[in-house]
């Protein structure tokens, strides 16, 4: 068996190469030609529509032309309009011909512009270099220079800018200025008012214009950068459409949360023992409530315990303090509340702080607190979690039940307690990296979408049950090691075990004996060797996208060699010698291996 699995082994290793290698036969991307071609003709001209240079070449020209008209344009009103106050009385109207005209050219520049440069993208989705990363990486960043940062830039400076400067120096700071003497005051200031709300109208309508289509281009640019750089995704007319609609729901969001008539609640402080001033409560009715940064002369950097507690009234909270602990149950079932950014100074989170927000759909954590026992639980409108590399402790049940959550980010956190996730029934996959000390019992139970999780450390403790009630994780790693207890640092009402104790070792830590029916050196031979396959195909995956690349020819040697090395030693083992454990734990090794070299051979 044993001679049948190296064979086999060896003859995948040689097929994932092969196959790795023929999914890019073409040569590298030469350089890309950056000097874009200069047109004269008007916008909407005919262009070579297979070339992408020209596409881009297309846009620049044609936000160079549009806003070149309308400068031209706007000289040619002040002349119409004339240089009195009488002449600019009767021909006003030519003004604000000017403006719409603005406003309307802008529309169809911006119609073409999307037009334009989904033909760009299309031409980079089928290039037949399209799925070299940095083809699209250069082809992209070409766009984002070309139209985002460039052309956008030029439009803003030559209308908001330059244009409307100019509209408000002839007119209300010249013309209208200037007659103040020579025209009754009621008059003059009536016209003045008048000059002054049209041009600061005009301003802000084509300000708008800008900033909306600014965050459209920018937002289409991220689109297919994500599309096409990390998900091998090259369908344009899909990606729009899917970027159109999220758009669409954004905006229709963000214009009901505009349209929402906020009351403040009058929030109540107090100077607390140590000289500090903290939020107390709150009295009155409203929906929102605004947090100061001082009190009575004092910065406020604590929101007590239970101060906003079943407050199921509030939507909206303004910080403008820079809070270092939120206490516990501090907004403990407000179930009016959407969204909560935890300010970047906080270092606590405190039990219960926000358990039961049924309605909070958007967490930001900016900075590196410890998150107390249930701090988030039961917060089913949560769609993703992302705790920083600085955070030391997940607390026991800190986000258990949060249902809705499908997206989970840990950047560092050295303790997930006991329960911390258990339940949270839509998260697919799970990586835990080797910052992570200890996994709790039964943190992550009870999670039924669950199907992957990598545990990046073999030292990372893994608790009782940790992955228990997972039916779609095949491989659930084990219990292992010394489970630590979560501590919550700079809160006193904090963990159970406030000395940093541990608990007992579990039955599976290593401590040189045989353990389950597995020697730890057989164990330890056996996960070496399933770490260099795993090291292998992440190595693979990268040739794949880059097969003349010398350097990763010249380190395919290399693991030649040592795969060879580790084969030996994999053979070393005789069958016949071992337990029916080790047995098992031998073909589960074996299977993954098999599993993983398959799946890099595509």
């Amino acid at each position: 068996m044993k001679k049948l699995a190296a064979l086999f082994l060896a003859i995948l290793m040689i097929f994932s190469l092969v196959a790795c290698g023929e999914k890019n036969v073409d040569s590298p991307p030469d350089e890309q030609e950056t000097n874009q071609p200069q047109s004269t003709t008007a916008p909407g001209r005919e262009y070579d529509k297979t070339d992408p240079a020209a596409a881009l070449g297309e846009i620049t020209n044609d936000f160079a032309d549009v806003t070149t008209s309308l400068t031209l344009k706007l000289e040619e009103t002040f002349t119409a309009v004339g240089t009195t106050y009488e002449d600019y009385q009767k021909n006003k109207g030519l003004v604000d011909e000017w403006i719409a005209l603005v406003l309307s050219e802008s529309d169809a520049l911006f119609a073409r512009t999307k037009e334009n440069s989904i033909a760009y993208f299309k031409l980079i989705a089928t290039d037949p270099n399209h799925k070299y990363s940095e083809f699209c990486d250069e082809a992209l960043d070409e766009y984002y220079d070309t139209v985002y940062n460039k052309a956008m830039d030029e439009y803003y400076d030559s209308l908001y800018d330059n244009a409307m400067d100019d509209l408000y120096d002839e007119y209300y700071d010249g013309i209208i200025d200037d007659a103040y003497d020579d025209v009754k005051y009621e008059e003059w200031s009536n016209a003045s008012s008048e000059c002054y709300k049209t041009w600061s109208v005009a301003s802000s309508a084509i300000y708008k214009k800008w900033s909306d289509e600014s965050s459209y281009i920018y937002g289409l640019w991220s689109a297919m950068s994500s599309a096409f750089c990390y998900n091998d995704n090259y369908d344009v007319d899909a990606i729009v459409a899917e970027y159109d609609k999220e758009k669409a729901e954004e905006d229709a969001e963000k214009a009901e949360e505009e349209a929402k008539v906020y009351v403040d609640f009058d929030v109540l402080y107090e100077i607390n023992s140590d000289g500090d001033a903290e939020v107390v409560g709150f009295s009155g009715e409203g929906n929102r409530i605004t947090i100061s940064s001082e009190y009575e002369g004092e910065d406020v950097v604590r929101i007590a315990d239970s101060a906003f507690e079943d407050c199921t009234m509030l939507e909206s909270i303004i910080m403008w303090a820079e809070i270092e602990e939120i206490g516990n149950s501090a907004f403990k079932g407000c179930t009016g509340l959407t969204e909560f950014s935890v300010p970047s100074d906080t270092e606590v989170i405190g039990h219960h702080a926000f358990e039961g927000c049924t309605n909070l759909e958007t967490l930001i954590i900016w900075g590196d607190p410890d998150i107390g026992e249930y701090a988030f639980a039961d917060c089913v409108s949560l769609t993703e979690i992302s705790i920083g590399s600085d955070t030391k402790n997940v607390g026991t049940h800190a986000f258990e039940g949060c249902t809705g959550v499908t997206s989970l980010i840990i950047w560092g956190v050295e303790i997930i307690g006991d329960y911390a996730f258990a339940g949270c029934t839509g998260i697919e996959d799970v990586s835990i990296p080797s910052d992570v000390l200890s996994i709790g019992n039964h943190a992550f139970d009870g999670c039924t979408a669950l199907s992957s999780v990598i545990v990046w450390d073999d030292d990372t403790a893994i608790g009782k049950d940790a992955f228990a009630n997972c039916p779609n994780l095949d491989d659930a790693p084990s219990a292992r090691g010394t489970v630590l207890e979560c501590t919550m640092s700079g809160n006193e009402n904090g963990g159970s075990n406030t000395d940093n104790e541990t608990k007992e070792p579990t039955q599976s830590e290593n401590t040189g004996d045989v353990i389950g029916g597995i020697r730890p050196e057989f164990k330890e031979a056996m996960d070496s060797y399933e770490a260099f396959y795993t090291e292998y195909c992440e190595f693979m995956k990268e040739y794949s996208e880059n097969p003349t690349d010398l350097t990763l020819l010249a380190k395919y040697a290399d693991m030649l060699v040592k795969a060879e090395e580790m084969n030996e030693a994999f053979e070393a083992w005789d069958e016949d010698e071992l337990s029916n454990e080790e047995l098992k734990y031998y073909l589960d090794v074996n299977n993954r291996v098999m599993k993983m070299l398959v799946d890099v051979a595509g």
